[in-house]
């Protein structure tokens, strides 16, 4: 009911992001060109700014989405859905070391607020998921 008036609904396991399919359970991604960031999640629900979203890498499009479902399936801990991305991310093969890279470039400028960390310290927890991955 909140969505810009250009937003669409699609539906779960239709989403492709450079040609990369994503899912989320049963949940739907609205997209939502207004949305003053490049992703929200509400329960059962992505929302994605397809206008900044054109302006990221792939392999930060995809962490993007893959936080969002990470809110969604582990509640409102950001650095646990960065994590939950990260690894999914590296499980699924699109997330390599150039593409963490990428997410950490992109996430390194943000300052930290009441739900998130700032960037660098983010980063540097990604990064362990990435290489606990590896480990496993």
């Amino acid at each position: 009911a909140q969505a810009g008036g250009d937003a669409r609904l699609v539906p779960a396991g239709e989403l492709k992001l450079d040609g990369v399919k994503m899912t989320c359970g049963s949940s739907p991604t609205i997209l939502d060109q207004q949305l003053p960031d490049y992703q929200g999640a509400l329960p059962s629900l992505i929302i994605l700014n397809p206008r900044l979203m054109a302006r990221v890498d792939t392999a930060v499009k995809l962490w993007i989405y893959t936080m969002g479902c990470g809110l969604q399936s582990g509640g409102p801990d950001t650095a646990a859905a960065d994590c939950f991305a990260v690894k999914r991310g590296r499980r699924q093969g699109w997330l390599t070391e150039k593409g963490m890279n990428e997410v950490c470039d992109f996430i390194s400028r943000a300052e930290g607020d009441a739900a998130h960390q700032p960037g660098p310290v983010r980063c540097r927890n990604m990064r362990q998921c990435f290489a606990d991955m590896a480990s496993e």
